[in-house]
């Protein structure tokens, strides 16, 4: 089976993020999954695929973000956040 689907969406006035939910087993109540998830204030992410790395990615980016707060007193920008979890992600091979 292929992972669920995730999209992201930009416009003028924002970001859309959707994700479509699968639940591998009946016994799994629909609202225990989050597949959208807050980064910091001003940035948010969707998961597809496996979860439990996903959650890795995503902590690993709220410390950078509020790291890089205390440190320069102003949010991270976008494309930071994003090569900080694409080095991660690569380490994981």
């Amino acid at each position: 089976k292929l992972g669920s689907t995730a999209i992201g969406v930009r416009t003028n006035e924002g970001v859309v993020l959707a994700v479509e939910k699968r639940l591998a087993s009946p016994l799994v109540e629909a609202d225990s999954v989050e597949k959208v998830m807050e980064i910091d204030t001003h940035l948010g992410a969707a998961m597809s695929g496996l979860v439990a790395d996903a959650r890795t990615l995503i902590d690993k980016a709220r410390v950078e973000a509020q790291n890089h707060v205390f440190t320069f007193n102003e949010p991270m920008r976008v494309a930071s956040v994003a090569q900080s979890i694409s080095d991660v992600a690569i380490g994981f091979g």
